[in-house]
Order: C-alpha cells, then structure tokens, then sequence
C-alpha cells in the first residue's frame, strides 16, 4: 500500500520531512584500531534486514574515541533506522542506544506532532514510496530530499498511540516468541556440546536434491524455504506460478543449511512436513536428511558455530559477500555425534525442535496479522476496536494492547 492509497481519510496531512528529524551515520577510520571493538553498537543493513521490528545487537562496535573523531552519531533507546543505499528502505526500531554507518539514517518523530511507534508503523506504509523515490546509476539511494517529497497522513496523536499498541501488541509477541526460539536453539546446541566425539555430518546425513518446477503447478499454494523468508523469521506462503525456477522438494524432515556466506550462518530445520501443502527450498540451501538420527539431534550438531567457522576457511569466492559453501564441504565437516546422548536428552531435543517450529509458525501468524491490519487502520478502513479483535483472534489479549 502506498499514500495515494490513504488519500480519501480526513486525517491532516503533512510532508514527511517536516514531523521527522533526520539524521545521518558515519564510520570511524578502519585504518584507527582504537576506533573499534569498543562497547557501543555500530548498525549496518546487515543487522537490521528482515522482518522484526526491534534491533537488538550488532555485529560491529567502536568506541568512544571512534564516535567522538567520526561523523557517527548515537541514536537514542526508540529511534528509527532506516536503510538508505544499495537495500533501500529496510526498517527497524532500536531497543538500545545505537549508533551506526552512512548507508542508514536515523529518523526521530518531532514528538508535539507525531508519536514515536506510530511513526515507524508509518514508516512501514510509506516505504514504498520512498524506494520508488530512490535513484543512483550504481546503487539505489534515497536522499534527504527524497523525505520532502512524500506527504503522509496524521490523526490526533491520542488516535496514533492507540493504533501503535495494537500493532506493537502484535509485534510485542513476536519478539516473545523470538526470545524463546533462541533460548531453545541455544540449549539445543549447549546440549550437542556435551557429546565426546566428533562425526562426519555425512554419517548423520544425507543430501537431497530432489528437484520441482513450481510451474508444473499451477496455481496452487507452497511453502517456500528461501533465504529472504529465513531472515524475516518465517517460511513463505507463495503462489507457484510467482516462483521462476526450480527448488528442492522436501518430502521429510530435514535440516536446511545456507551455501552462501558462512560468516553468517543459517541453518533452518524442518521436523514437519506438511502433507497439504509442497514444501520447497531454495537451491542456496543444501538439503540434509537425518541417518539414524533426528531431526532435532541433526540441527544440534549443525548449528555449532565451530562448524562455520570450518567452512568459511573453506568456501569459494572473492568476497563476504560472495562466498559459498560447496556440498562436499559440509559433509565431509566434523561436528558433535548428537547419537551418543542420552535418550532423555534426545527427548528433549526433539521436544526444542518442536517448539521451535510451533513459535515459528505463530510468528508467521501474526506478522500475517499485523501486515494486513497495517494498511487498514493507516486508512481508516477498520477501528482500533476492529483491530483488537482481529488480533484476540491470533492469541493477544485486549489487555496485553492497553497496558
């Protein structure tokens, strides 16, 4: 949805530009060592993209000498982030103070005319405008100018705080789930540690590549395992006719690891296969099938960061950005014999596994949920009370939206 969709509403309007305050980044000299590895978070796209709305950590800090001789700036505890260059428009709200590089700005609200969290919600509708917006012959790029050129709607800002809690309520519980999802694979892979021997993932594997062409069909409706899905948090729901070439079909459950990047590593695992409906992966995923073992016991012993670190001295390519795991490579890497363990912690493993996948799925919920209520309420097509329902249908309560 974009503004001219919201231009029938009776709310005000205003320019962009003039209820916000833009700030730009900066980057500390890399050739300065005292500049970095310091304690204050230093944001890139790289920590933001996908689909949550809170940052949290960063894979870069400098330090005080590092932001007193830049042009960075600290960004407070609820400012926004948004992504200027190259990935243009992706989006998050810091949790913490933050400060961050020139490829971003930091957007905060004039809080007289507009409220912090509505604002980013705000943000999200507009986003596409403000892609659309962008230029540059080499990489995309929005400028300050851009902000002036886009008008957007304002209710009172009572009405902006009660539209914010509904959709942070929903955003609230999926950051919950968020943190239960990554206690349990932390536990998962603390649980692997405890083994004494080291394995062959080929003698706890196989790979499948059993291929689809998702034009074969039809219309009907797949899931889709591809790398975007997996830094938004949820696997895709997509009509087959909108995938262009053909993906791994998977038939049972499995552990999808990433070929590309292995400085960042991903690893998907799939203890269900939903027999409703095709599950299909993206071909940058190597598919791996548990051999006398499960699931759970597999994504355990894969998970380890000692295995990525194996593979990134061994992966192709010229750059970071580049680099490719290559099959052989990763069957042929050592990781924990999860095997060995004892059954109650297979059992519990297993029962990780699962959780894992349930929160997954509800996230996956409520992002639906949230997304679809998003431009409505923007419009005014739907009540907050509307909304409220709506979102007590996916499990938050009216009361968890008004504290």
């Amino acid at each position: 949805m974009s503004v001219a969709d919201i231009t029938h509403t009776k709310w005000e309007f205003h320019s962009l530009s003039s209820i916000i305050e833009l700030i730009g980044g900066g980057t500390p000299k890399t050739s300065i060592p005292e500049y970095w590895n310091g304690d204050i978070p230093w944001l890139s796209v790289n920590d933001f993209a996908g689909d949550s709305r809170y940052v949290s950590s960063t894979e870069k800090h400098i330090t005080q000498a590092g932001l007193d001789n830049s042009s960075a700036k600290l960004l407070r505890k609820g400012d926004i982030i948004i992504s200027a260059r190259g990935t243009v428009g992706e989006l998050a709200q810091l949790s913490a103070p933050m400060t961050f590089n020139q490829s971003c700005y930091g957007i905060r609200g004039i809080s007289t005319k507009i409220d912090q969290a509505f604002l980013y919600y705000l943000l999200r509708i507009v986003v596409n405008d403000l892609r659309k917006s962008a230029h540059g012959s080499v990489f995309s790029t929005i400028t300050r100018s851009t902000f002036e050129s886009i008008e957007v709607p304002l209710p009172p800002l009572t009405n902006q705080n009660r539209i914010a809690k509904v959709l942070g309520s929903l955003d609230d519980k999926i950051t919950g789930n968020n943190k239960i999802i990554s206690s349990s694979q932390e536990l998962m892979m603390a649980l692997a540690k405890k083994c004494n021997t080291s394995v062959l993932i080929k003698t706890l594997a196989s790979k499948s590549t059993q291929t689809l062409n998702p034009q074969t069909l039809d219309h009907q409706q797949v899931l889709h395992y591809s790398i975007p899905a997996f830094d938004k948090g949820h696997v895709d729901i997509e009509n087959a006719k909108n995938i262009k070439s053909s993906k791994f079909q998977l038939n049972k459950p499995c552990v999808l690891v990433s070929k590309l990047n292995p400085r960042i590593p991903r690893v998907w695992s799939v203890p269900t296969i939903n027999q409703s409906m095709h599950a299909l992966a993206s071909t940058e995923f190597i598919v791996l099938e548990p051999i006398n073992c499960t699931s759970g016991q597999l994504f355990a012993a894969v998970s380890q960061p000692s295995l990525f670190l194996q593979l990134q001295a061994q992966a192709s390519g010229t750059s970071n950005s580049h680099q490719r795991i290559r099959p052989d490579d990763l069957s042929n890497a050592l990781v924990p014999d999860t095997r060995e363990l004892p059954n109650n912690d297979v059992e519990l493993l297993n029962s990780l596994n699962l959780l894992i996948e349930c929160r997954t799925q509800e996230n996956q919920t409520l992002a639906r949920t949230r997304d679809e209520l998003l431009p409505l309420l923007m419009s005014g097509k739907i009540t907050v009370r509307d909304a409220e329902e709506a979102s007590a249908e996916v499990g938050v309560d009216k009361h968890e939206v008004e504290e």
